[in-house]
């Protein structure tokens, strides 16, 4: 797989970058490509499957433990994962193929990201994960409930 690590990353310990040997196999467009912007924290024990693209904007947090983000899955055209900038995913989240965030986003403990979150400072929660709040600061905790 291709890397892209940019300055003032931290990633801790126990973290899982896979590319499984079968994308080579296969052919069918598998990207195999991380991108991780300037300043990233990455903290212990998430996984990324990395057979599509998955990119991860500067800034932002994957914190916690134990979050999961998958690139590919039987009959997935769009597998591509995306994480904006200054974002902050709590523990255990996970995120499907084609699912993406876009920035100022805050994802809550143990959601389920299984589609494209257009908007930026969103609140978003459940499973599967719905906006629970707009014009969301999650650095203030200041936001508009959603309706």
């Amino acid at each position: 797989m291709a890397v892209e690590i940019a300055d003032g990353v931290k990633i801790g310990d126990q973290n899982r970058f896979v590319c499984g040997f079968w994308t080579l196999q296969h052919g069918q467009g598998y990207a195999r490509r991380l991108i991780i912007g300037e300043n990233v924290l990455i903290t212990s024990a998430h996984y990324f499957d990395v057979c599509g693209l998955l990119e991860i904007g500067s800034g932002s947090w994957i914190a916690g433990i134990g979050s999961q983000f998958w690139t590919h899955g039987a009959g997935i055209a769009r597998r591509h994962v995306r994480i904006g900038k200054d974002c902050y995913l709590g523990s255990a989240v996970r995120f499907g193929p084609g699912a993406a965030i876009e920035d100022g986003v805050m994802v809550a403990l143990g959601s389920v990201v299984t589609r494209r979150f257009p908007g930026n400072d969103l609140l978003i929660g459940g499973a599967p994960a719905s906006v629970v709040m707009s014009h969301y600061d999650w650095k203030s905790r200041a936001g508009n409930q959603a309706s």
